[in-house]
């Protein structure tokens, strides 16, 4: 980059160091890009949960699927940062859970078996451990925390 000064080269760092500065504070950081994705990684979580708390009443595996496809992208984009070495958000290990919890009531709703009563122990193991992770979420994001025990309810009932 060639920058022409009335001034001769005398004022040339200035210049370079005027555009950096203005550069640097245009440019989002690093925790607002991660603040902004674990916003939008919440309100995915929030309705995730809401469609399977719909589908587990209605007994629709379909929502259940339909879920964990969802949050496919979320846990595949987490995967990648913790292979570069970046620890995975609390809203990111909650995306994990109701990935593993939707396939799991999934295969609750479709099994006949003696599989089933342990499809249903994995899926209410991962609603706590989603519920833990969503608490560390909603902390980080500085919400109120809440309760997840319909979940808990709707898996004994299917």
């Amino acid at each position: 980059m060639i920058l022409i000064s009335p001034f001769g080269t005398a004022l040339r760092p200035a210049i370079l160091l005027a555009a950096g500065l203005l550069a640097a504070l245009l440019s989002p950081t690093q925790a607002s890009a991660t603040e902004t994705r674990d916003n939008r990684t919440y309100k995915m979580l929030l309705a995730g949960e809401d469609a399977i708390a719909i589908a587990l009443r209605n007994h629709r595996k379909a929502g259940l699927a339909g879920v964990a496809n969802r949050l496919g992208r979320i846990v595949d984009e987490a995967s990648a940062r913790k292979k570069r070495g970046i620890k995975a958000s609390d809203c990111d290990l909650a995306a994990m859970a109701l990935a593993n919890l939707s396939l799991l009531a999934e295969k609750s709703l479709e099994t006949r078996s003696d599989l089933k009563s342990a499809f249903q122990e994995s899926a209410k193991t991962e609603v706590s451990q989603f519920a833990a992770d969503m608490r560390g979420c909603e902390k980080h994001l500085g919400l109120p925390s809440t309760r997840r025990e319909p979940l808990k309810k709707l898996l004994g009932k299917i």
